[in-house]
């Protein structure tokens, strides 16, 4: 019916199967297995400037962040991370005064903005059976607000097939962008088909994994010999209405709840 489950958990070493039913279509997944993710050791964030990037550039100066983990041996093991960010957020909805944008504060105080990875993240242990494997994982600006960076970084232990497919994704979004840029005609799902029509297309890939995840910190304050944090300004002033409020709405980009390991 559309509606998650947010009580069902997978168990790994079981495998599972897809079903959907959508317009007028019945679609089934190959049986994919929830394979175990070892822990995710470590994560990093080391500071570099990219020449490359012009100085007024917000990436100039910034933190490639690394997550480190041991790989399990005797087995083929197949990796995917992606990430979250998590920003206190003082203006909920923007209004026109005076003939000009301006930001209405939140309620209640705690707000937090969320923004999430967009690009594919994908590694085999291929050539490094049981040894330590390192991924970069994202740039952050060395910027500040925040003072203080929140980056939750999620490890999976995907299945060949859905590694096979994010590998490929991966390579065509290189030159494009985002994986929300691929055309829809060039990248097709590995697992699920029409079960009456075994020549449609699909786009995605159902994938059955288990994670691990780690939170880092970034102290945006920290003294680093010749760079300077860039001060990110709002672009928008807040409203002059002292009384004015806007609800903190829960929703994809936006919540009330405080992040696991928030620090002010």
């Amino acid at each position: 019916d559309g509606i998650a489950d947010s009580t069902f958990h997978g168990v790994i070493g079981e495998t599972y199967t897809l079903y959907v039913v959508a317009d007028g279509n019945t679609y089934q997944s190959k049986p994919e297995t929830m394979l175990a993710c070892p822990a995710v050791d470590s994560v990093a964030a080391y500071y570099t400037r990219e020449s490359s990037r012009l100085p007024g550039d917000l990436y100039y100066d910034g933190f490639d962040v690394f997550a480190y983990t041991n790989d399990i041996p005797g087995q083929e093991n197949y990796y995917q991370w992606d990430w979250k960010h998590y920003e206190r957020v003082f203006g909920c909805k923007i209004v026109i005064e005076n003939e000009q944008e301006v930001w209405v504060p939140c309620t209640p105080y705690d707000c937090w903005g969320i923004s999430y990875n967009t690009r594919v993240i994908v590694q085999s242990d291929k050539l490094r059976d049981g040894n330590q494997i390192a991924q970069r994982i994202v740039r952050v600006p060395f910027a500040t607000p925040p003072n203080n960076y929140y980056l939750r970084v999620e490890q999976r232990a995907i299945t060949a097939s859905v590694f096979a497919y994010l590998q490929s994704v991966a390579i065509q979004t290189q030159n494009v962008g985002t994986l929300f840029d691929i055309p829809a005609q060039t990248v097709f799902n590995p697992n699920v088909y029409n079960i009456d029509d075994s020549k449609e297309q699909l786009l995605g890939a159902f994938s059955v994994f288990s994670f691990r995840y780690k939170i880092i910190h970034i102290d945006m304050r920290q003294k680093i010999e010749r760079a300077e944090a860039k001060l990110i300004k709002n672009r928008l002033p807040f409203t002059s209405d002292p009384l004015a409020q806007a609800p903190c709405t829960e929703g994809l980009y936006r919540t009330q709840k405080r992040p696991e390991e928030w620090k002010d």
